[in-house]
């Protein structure tokens, strides 16, 4: 019995969104069976490529879509050692795009990449609503890009459990210039990601943690955590 068991949880699909240890730098992976879709790479080197391996099979070598949501090197410098080791069949996005496959559909609300400059006013920032949860993919947004969106009345999401699972990846490790009242009180999250090193040049900020804690959002953080893992749950 034990054996059929571990047979039939093989033959699951994997539904899940892995936020990447890569040290000080930003990476997330979005996998539904095959289809695997990154939000960054990480730095430079090979921090972004050990992560796919932790938690792709050896023998998928193919990234359906890669979005770079601005060109600063922890955001960024790992396409290159990735594009060595997996096949990566569609990079980027701009404001308006959408990408859908299975469960997935991530809407681009803000910015478009420009590699010839790197401020983070530019950043792609989308919102991912996958099965029961709605992930909120800030970059590096601005205190004044995120209010921005809240005027704009862009963060809305369709997802009936919002409610229950809404998790946002705080922009900017943790910066000061960030995670604003106006979207917490916007977006309501249940939980934040703070993807950070520990080589970390003060991320995250206090200011930014004792807003997170007034609105009693539990912070996870991949200095401390390792890679953290959000499993999908279908309706």
């Amino acid at each position: 019995m034990v054996g059929w068991v571990a047979w039939g949880e093989f033959k699951k699909p994997k539904q899940v969104v892995i936020f990447c240890n890569v040290g000080q730098g930003d990476m997330a992976i979005v996998i539904d069976g095959g289809f695997q879709m990154i939000v960054d790479t990480g730095p430079t080197g090979r921090a972004g490529v050990e992560c796919l391996e932790r938690n792709l099979p050896i023998w998928d070598r193919k990234i359906e879509v890669a979005i770079i949501t601005h060109g600063d090197a922890d955001h960024s410098g790992g396409l290159v050692e990735i594009q060595k080791s997996y096949l990566v069949e569609k990079i980027n996005v701009s404001e308006g795009d959408v990408v859908r496959y299975g469960e997935v559909e991530f809407r681009v609300i803000s910015g478009s990449l420009d590699f010839a400059r790197d401020e983070n006013e530019g950043s792609i920032i989308g919102v991912l609503e996958y099965g029961d949860k709605t992930f909120y993919m800030m970059a590096d947004a601005t205190a004044e890009m995120e209010q921005g969106l809240v005027w704009r009345q862009k963060l809305e999401s369709t997802n009936l459990r919002i409610y229950e699972s809404r998790v946002l990846k705080v922009s900017h490790h943790g910066s000061r210039d960030g995670t604003t009242k106006e979207l917490l009180e916007t977006i309501k999250p249940a939980e934040a990601v703070i993807s950070v090193g520990k080589n970390n040049y003060g991320h995250p900020a206090t200011e930014t943690i004792k807003r997170l804690e007034e609105f009693e959002v539990r912070v996870r953080r991949t200095d401390r955590e390792g890679d953290i893992t959000y499993k999908i749950l279908n309706f």
